[in-house]
């Protein structure tokens, strides 16, 4: 089984700006469709692993101890959708 035009979408909270142009997949670089936080991943295979790592600025505006996320979930071209992840600050108190 294989998925094929599947994008990862972001969605930070406001205060974390994610770098969309550094991002990486498998170390490569990678698609970002303009005007949003949409990673182009391609086609993907049942059962494979793929890394995206991307950086995130804090601004001004993210208070020390608060907790912030970023939501992703992945779509596909036939339109599958993923679970929804929620990627928190373990370090907030």
């Amino acid at each position: 089984m294989f998925l094929t035009g599947v994008e990862l979408v972001a969605d930070p909270q406001v205060g974390i700006i994610v770098r969309k142009e550094e991002a990486k997949l498998d170390e490569g670089a990678i698609p970002i469709a303009r005007g949003s936080i949409i990673f182009s991943l391609g086609t993907l295979s049942g059962g494979a692993e793929t890394i995206l790592t991307f950086p995130v600025i804090l601004t001004s505006g993210v208070l020390p101890g608060k907790a912030y996320e970023i939501t992703l979930f992945a779509r596909s071209a036939t339109g599958r959708n993923s679970d929804t992840f929620h990627v928190t600050n373990p370090c907030a108190a």
